[in-house]
């Protein structure tokens, strides 16, 4: 699978998640302009996380809680 290919998988699976959570649909600047704004580290990783079981489950996986490493 060549780079491109690999890249627009991705940006695709980011469109679909994004117009997945989105209540109404904007044209494609609004969208993209978001790439470009300073991330949000709790945002971020709360929708990767919401991504990451989402996919699990897709799959039949069941995801456990991990234990705080702290």
């Amino acid at each position: 699978m060549g780079r491109g290919r690999v890249e627009a998988g991705l940006y695709a699976g980011w469109f679909s998640e994004r117009f997945a959570r989105a209540k109404e649909l904007r044209g494609p600047a609004h969208y993209i302009s978001e790439w470009f704004q300073k991330p949000d580290p709790k945002g971020d990783e709360a929708l990767a996380a919401a991504v990451f079981d989402r996919m699990a489950a897709d799959w039949g996986l069941e995801v456990e809680p991990a234990e705080d490493a702290e």
